[in-house]
């Protein structure tokens, strides 16, 4: 085999290789960034739950507060020789009990907003991931695409300097003799067997 056909066949394998090498080197890189978005994605579940938890515990909390409140409320009211069914004092009564409702619904509001948006965000690195892992998919076929284009361009290259004269060398030697690098390359055959 002549120099110049060793030297493509070389240079057309290295570009189709160091193709698929890239291709699978980003594929891994991308199912790396997938597997840590799947787990953000169960971190943010935990954390919805946590939050949908904590949200119930504080509002039954905050209604037994309440509840003490508007039963201390109305002794106090008994206390001081008012009638507690009627009257102002009713009325005093009345809007305490939706005041503190309303701080109950609230605090249940909050913690489905914050669980939500923890939801939300586990729903969005679940679809990151599988964006990632079809670049990955993308890039292995990337690769591989690259390098049968590059064994392609190697083969088309070879077949146009062997039509136009056969190899390199066989070229120089149609030439009457052609320096390469300083080489006089006459019959350069001889010198690679």
């Amino acid at each position: 085999m002549d120099p110049f056909t060793a030297a493509l066949i070389g240079s057309t394998a290295l570009q189709a290789g160091g193709a698929i090498m890239q291709g699978n080197q980003q594929a891994a890189s991308y199912k790396q960034q997938a597997k840590a978005s799947e787990r953000n994605a169960k971190l943010s579940d935990i954390q919805a739950r946590q939050a949908y938890d904590a949200g119930l515990q504080n509002e039954l909390a905050q209604r037994r507060s309440s509840s003490q409140q508007q039963a201390e409320v109305r002794a106090s009211v008994a206390e001081s020789g008012f009638d507690a069914g009627s009257g102002s004092a009713l009325a005093i009564q009345q809007q305490s009990a939706r005041d503190m409702e309303m701080d109950a619904l609230q605090t249940r509001y909050q913690a489905l907003l914050q669980g939500s948006a923890f939801e939300q965000q586990a729903v969005n690195d679940r679809y990151a991931a599988e964006t990632l892992r079809q670049s990955g998919k993308n890039a292995r076929r990337a690769g591989f695409l690259s390098a049968a284009t590059s064994v392609l361009s190697g083969a088309a290259g070879y077949g146009m300097a062997a039509k136009a004269g056969g190899t390199a060398a066989g070229a120089a030697n149609k030439a009457g003799g052609v320096k390469l690098l300083g080489v006089r390359a006459g019959n350069a055959s001889q010198y690679w067997r």
